[in-house]
């Protein structure tokens, strides 16, 4: 017996083997039965899945394509800078850092400043 399922829906196909043959590949199957070991004279049961050609399609999609495509332009534009509203990016960016980071910056370039005048003006006294 074949059935087709889409998920909660099962519809019977038939008696046979109704399965695509270029999907025998990726068959999965277990014994479907409530006994521990097999009873000489009754029938095993097997369950067989396949895939279908219409879950392949379903997974076929050119998105990663494109999304590589975007990333790859990006650090492209990025790298050889023809692009305007990049450089502005890029220096947009480096301002705002070096802006953020000023405060904790300048007491130790003003300290360091103000060591190497008074070290030169000690040796310079010598």
């Amino acid at each position: 017996m074949s059935y087709e399922i889409n998920g909660d829906l099962a519809t019977y196909l038939g008696e046979g083997d109704y399965h695509d043959p270029a999907f025998d590949a990726f068959e999965r199957s277990m014994q479907v039965e409530l006994y521990d070991h097999q009873v000489e004279g009754l029938c095993a049961h097997e369950l067989r899945i396949y895939p279908t050609v219409a879950l392949q399609d379903s997974y076929k999609t050119n998105n990663p394509a494109i999304y590589s495509a975007v990333v790859a332009l990006a650090f492209l534009l990025t790298a050889v800078g023809v692009n305007h509203s990049t450089s502005f990016l890029h220096f947009s960016l480096n301002y705002l850092a070096t802006r953020r980071h000023q405060p904790m910056r300048s007491p130790l370039i003003t300290n360091s400043l103000l060591y190497c005048f008074v070290t030169d003006l000690l040796v310079r006294v010598r």
